[in-house]
């Protein structure tokens, strides 16, 4: 089996090659469409054997037009299987692979886009595939807009990631690899893998200079303490040092004393 293994896209759903068997493999992705109207198929699967994917999406217009419905779908599924497309003609039955036990996970029309706008959807198990379907019903190009943001994450600890990686803040457990951060997508739906991702090098580089501070300065203050210790025991004192004054400048006074 063929395999489109990358670590993350842009890709439009023209450009899908509407495959089950050869989905793409991915860490992120962001799915959208563009161009000319027609029904797409496009397949994606975690790079990973112990990775989910999350999808929500950012842009997401479906109308009703002419008495039409557009329709976008994502199922999950774990394989695929053949199953034989019979065009009422039997020399002309044609044998294709097709996804198995799938399972839908969103879906959003001309009825319900507004509310399904942003709206996140997880795949139910590790290592599933996911299948994106759009159904234009004969809108026109124009009329219909949508861009989903894909995401492959692991689930850890509670509040403790595996190394490699970043925790969204809006999941205690939700993963995603140190690749999806700082690429100006927010893999992670609140965006925390943009700003907090940042804020969290910048508060360690805060942490890191505030403890250099304080041992320079701990140090300074040492240094400090120990000359002034020195200082003491090395200078003489005010009453030895105002005897001494008064001896230089009158030599007869030690001439005094030593009779007395």
């Amino acid at each position: 089996m063929e395999f489109i293994s990358v670590e993350y896209i842009q890709i439009d759903t023209q450009d899908c090659f509407g495959l089950p068997e050869k989905p793409f493999i991915i860490f992120g992705a962001v799915v959208s469409h563009t161009r000319a109207i027609g029904r797409t198929l496009c397949y994606f699967q975690p790079s990973e054997q112990n990775q989910y994917l999350s999808i929500y999406p950012t842009k997401l217009v479906l109308p009703s037009q002419f008495g039409t419905c557009p329709v976008i779908q994502i199922k999950e599924f774990t394989s695929v299987r053949d199953e034989l497309i019979d065009n009422s003609d039997v020399n002309m039955i044609i044998p294709m692979k097709v996804p198995d036990d799938t399972k839908l996970i969103f879906q959003a029309n001309c009825t319900n886009y507004p509310s399904m706008l942003d709206k996140v959807v997880h795949t139910s198990s590790s290592n599933l595939k996911i299948q994106i379907l759009f159904d234009p019903a004969n809108s026109a190009a124009s009329d219909v807009t949508y861009q989903f943001v894909i995401s492959s994450y692991v689930l850890g600890p509670s509040y403790n990631c595996p190394s490699d990686t970043f925790r969204c803040w809006d999941a205690a457990t939700n993963c995603i690899p140190d690749s999806l951060t700082c690429d100006t997508i927010a893999n992670c739906h609140d965006g925390s893998d943009e700003n907090g991702y940042l804020l969290s090098i910048f508060g360690l580089i805060l942490l890191v200079l505030t403890i250099v501070f304080v041992i320079r300065k701990q140090r300074k203050h040492k240094r400090k303490t120990e000359q002034t210790w020195i200082d003491m025991t090395t200078q003489p004192s005010a009453k030895a040092h105002q005897c001494k004054s008064i001896i230089c400048n009158n030599p007869n006074q030690l001439l005094i004393y030593s009779e007395r």
